[in-house]
């Protein structure tokens, strides 16, 4: 009898031939577990295993060439195109070698001669399983460095320029504006990164879930929502917070900041299972909103470190809490979010202050108002401090570093804001803020000028290689840097030089 183990800790294999005898003498003839692998399944032919695939989903295929109704060749044209996932390990007497070349077009990993011996076969898929851990390493390495990006990208301040571009070399689509972005709760440690065409899914942190949605009818929303945190996120039910919509992937920092606050919100009310940011303030809640003004001049106070004001805003916040009978959770709510756009400017000025996460656990923890304003005025205070200490150093300084680490470093293909954050120590919201506004530009966009004016040079005066050139100035990619050579000077590399 065959071995069906499926232990998940085990390569899955499909082992297709009509003959029975072969099947079974397969899957018996070696111990699979033995060398990594486990036997999901049989099938006679290739329409019966397409089915078999679609449901176990095996990572390898042993299949005859000649079979009845879909053959070999026929399975192995289907899978490259449908599963190109799937490795292939083709059965095959002497007479069907010719078959085989046509088999290696569509990326068959090797073939089995029948008969072979035991030793034979475990050579090819000792062989099979070292390509297997490296496509699966280079998966996950991936999926991280895709993970990695995109939560920067919720919190640095990216070009949509750039993030297009970097989304581009790691292969992930990002949906079409206007866009909404959306937090949820999820269940699920193998979740990782879900794309289609109108919304990608992404893990944060403490079991967070974000999507980035194209906007549209509202119901339209809950429906792909629903179906993505229901089969992808395992959400049980379906249950998100949502942004406004935004129409330049520039804004997503806002929006981020908008789903936090929105998530926070929707705690008070578990009933509903898709909040939207723009109906807060409708009746039944909190109507922060109402007070921007009286946030807005307590964050000035802050940054201002003027500790009187500060002290006056902080008695009018719980006055009005006091006036309008709110509870606890609405004057926690109303403390939260003069912290996080106190967080949110601290962190543009390159400011290390308490995590908000450290506010939320004191928060949860106390009952006592005075207890609460109290905490809330020192913390207040310490940021204030902190941030008139930053806005003396000397931003020029800081600039001219910058602008010495790219002249000195263009060619590291590591340089990026991230880098030079890491070399001069601020944070990277701080430097590309006063980046911007010191000199109108970016530091990406200064980055690229400098590779790309190095470009030209060597162009014009040297005779190497358009990939020599690129990996001269940095890019590893030699594609890429064609494409952003041809968008800057509207010619590729070869075409600037003929025309130099």
């Amino acid at each position: 009898m065959s071995n069906l183990s499926a232990d998940c800790s085990f390569i899955p294999v499909l082992i297709i031939d009509d003959e029975k005898d072969i099947r079974e003498g397969l899957a018996n003839l070696i111990n699979w577990e033995d060398i990594g692998f486990s036997i999901i399944g049989e099938a006679a032919n290739g329409r019966e295993a397409l089915d078999i695939i679609e449901q176990k989903h095996p990572a390898v295929v042993i299949s005859d060439i000649k079979m009845p109704d879909i053959d070999g060749i026929e399975l192995i044209r289907i899978l490259h195109h449908s599963f190109p996932e799937i490795k292939v390990v083709l059965l095959s007497g002497y007479s069907d070698i010719a078959y085989y070349k046509e088999a290696l077009q569509n990326s068959v990993f090797d073939y089995i001669l029948k008969p072979s011996s035991t030793t034979e076969i475990i050579d090819v898929f000792k062989r099979l399983q070292k390509t297997i851990g490296k496509d699966e390493s280079n998966r996950i390495s991936n999926v991280l460095a895709c993970e990695l990006f995109l939560n920067r990208m919720l919190t640095s301040e990216y070009t949509e320029e750039y993030i297009e571009e970097e989304s581009e070399r790691l292969g992930l689509y990002v949906p079409a504006p206007p866009l909404r972005l959306v937090i949820t709760q999820i269940k699920s440690e193998e979740f990782h990164i879900y794309s289609s065409s109108v919304a990608l899914a992404f893990k944060g942190m403490n079991q967070n879930a974000f999507i980035l949605i194209h906007d549209t009818e509202t119901e339209e929303i809950k429906k792909i929502l629903s179906e993505i945190i229901t089969q992808s996120c395992h959400g049980d039910p379906p249950k998100a917070s949502i942004s406004k919509s935004f129409s330049s992937l520039e804004e997503i920092g806002k929006a981020y900041n908008q789903v936090l606050l929105t998530e926070k919100e929707h705690m008070l009310a578990p009933e509903i299972s898709f909040l939207f940011y723009e109906n807060l303030s409708s009746p039944g809640f909190w109507k922060y909103g109402e007070y921007d003004n009286l946030i807005n001049d307590t964050v000035s106070s802050v940054m201002e470190n003027n500790h009187e004001e500060i002290e006056r805003n902080i008695e009018k916040v719980f006055s009005v809490v006091k006036e309008n009978a709110a509870n606890y959770d609405s004057l926690d709510y109303l403390c939260s979010g003069i912290y996080y756009r106190c967080l949110e400017k601290a962190v543009r000025q390159g400011t290390y202050i308490t995590p908000v996460s450290e506010l939320h656990e004191f928060l949860g923890k106390i009952s006592d108002i005075n207890e609460m304003k109290n905490y809330l005025r020192n913390l207040l205070f310490l940021v204030a401090t902190s941030t008139k200490e930053y806005s003396l150093i000397n931003s020029s300084k800081t600039i001219k570093d910058i602008d010495n680490i790219i002249t000195e470093e263009y060619a590291n293909p590591q340089m990026s804001l991230t880098y030079i954050s890491t070399k001069i120590g601020k944070s990277e919201a701080y430097l590309s803020s006063i980046y911007k506004a010191e000199t109108g530009s970016t530091i990406l966009s200064q980055i690229t000028q400098q590779r790309i004016e190095k470009a030209k040079k060597l162009l014009k005066e040297t005779n190497l290689k358009t990939y020599r050139i690129a990996i001269e100035i940095g890019y590893t990619d030699c594609s890429y840097f064609s494409k952003l050579f041809r968008r800057i000077t509207g010619y590729s590399p070869v075409e600037y030089r003929n025309k130099a």
